[in-house]
This record gives structure tokens, C-alpha cells and sequence, in this order.
């Protein structure tokens, strides 16, 4: 881990849950362990981290140039092939907030057992609002910073025996807020 990073032990070691923190800075609670991670476009990956995961943040941090945020006209799927299959893009909006499907890699369907395309998180996932994920999702786009999770899924009761590996990374769309979301997830 990081030096920035800091252990505890959490009430109950199936929640994953976010919390705002000064400077920032965000609280992950990942089986058993708290994950501190700076909330910005240079948060560091753990050490361990998958290196599909660290390609696709490396490629996202390329796109920075001298902007706050890439923008969405930046994404080109063949500087990235092999990592399509994992990639989902989720669009941003606000007041109230709401996410929806754009796309979803074939990974991504076949894990879902059909195709979210055009969906709206919180009516496909009935628990969605109570999820670390929705938190995340708007950490990410009102701090332009990315997100990093590993460990149980939060989304799919059903397959909680599963573990997964995500970061979230927020685009502008022409403006200079963050409007789409690429997510990038792994399986194990």
C-alpha cells in the first residue's frame, strides 16, 4: 500500500462504503480494510493492482493534456483492444443525479447475463442507491478524480462470491464537467 494509505477494521466486513474526507481524500472499506485513496487524477493504484487496471488509468491520464479533465472525443477504442471487454461508459446526470448505461463490453454482458445498454443504474440494480457504487459514481464526476475499488461486488447479490477489480474515470463531453464515465472492471 501506498503511504497514504491507512488500515482499520470496519463494522461489518461485506459493506463497502465511501466517505468524503478533507483535503480530497476518500475512505474505502474493502474486506475488512479501510483503503484510503486521494480522490484526484493522480490517486495511486495499489501496488498489487491488476495491470489491465493500471493500463486503462495510464491511458486516462495520457489524455489530460493541460485540462482538468479529458474529454469523451478523446476515447478511441483502438489504443485500447483488449481491454474492451471489461469497459462500461455510464452517462452523467444531474439534478438529481442519475447514471445510465451508454455501453457495455461483452465481459460485461456475459457477467450481467444480458445487455444494460440505455439503462438507468438504479432501475436495473433495485439497491443501487444504497450502494458505495453510486457514491463513487458522484465523487467521480464532482471531483474529476478517479475511483478504485476491489473486493466483493456490490451490484449482484447473486454472485457475491465473485470478486472484481474497478476503476471509475470521469470525461467532460465538450463542457467542463465530467458528463460520462468509463468504467473498466475485472472478474476473478
Amino acid at each position: 500500500m501506498s503511504s497514504s494509505a491507512v488500515t482499520a477494521k470496519p463494522t461489518d466486513n461485506n459493506i463497502v462504503a465511501f466517505a468524503p474526507r478533507p483535503r480530497g481524500k476518500a475512505v474505502r472499506y474493502i474486506g475488512g480494510e479501510v483503503v484510503r485513496i486521494p480522490v484526484s487524477s493522480r490517486a495511486s493504484l495499489p501496488a498489487d493492482a491488476d495491470e489491465t487496471v493500471v493500463e486503462i488509468v495510464r491511458h486516462w491520464r495520457t489524455l489530460h493534456d493541460g485540462s482538468p479533465l479529458p474529454d469523451r472525443s478523446q476515447i478511441d477504442p483502438l489504443d485500447f483492444p483488449r481491454l474492451l471487454p471489461g469497459i462500461a461508459l455510464i452517462d452523467v446526470e444531474r439534478v438529481p443525479y442519475r447514471f445510465r448505461f451508454r455501453l457495455l463490453g461483452e465481459r460485461m454482458n456475459r457477467y450481467h447475463g444480458k445487455s444494460y445498454k440505455g439503462r438507468y443504474l438504479d432501475e436495473a440494480f433495485d439497491h443501487f442507491h444504497a450502494t458505495a457504487t453510486r457514491a463513487d459514481l458522484q465523487s467521480v464526476t464532482e471531483r474529476h478524480g478517479l475511483s478504485y475499488r476491489r473486493g466483493q461486488l456490490l451490484m449482484m447479490h447473486e454472485k457475491s462470491f465473485v470478486e472484481m477489480e474497478r476503476v471509475f474515470l470521469p470525461f467532460r463531453n465538450g463542457g467542463p464537467k465530467a458528463e460520462l464515465v468509463l468504467a473498466y472492471t475485472v472478474f476473478r
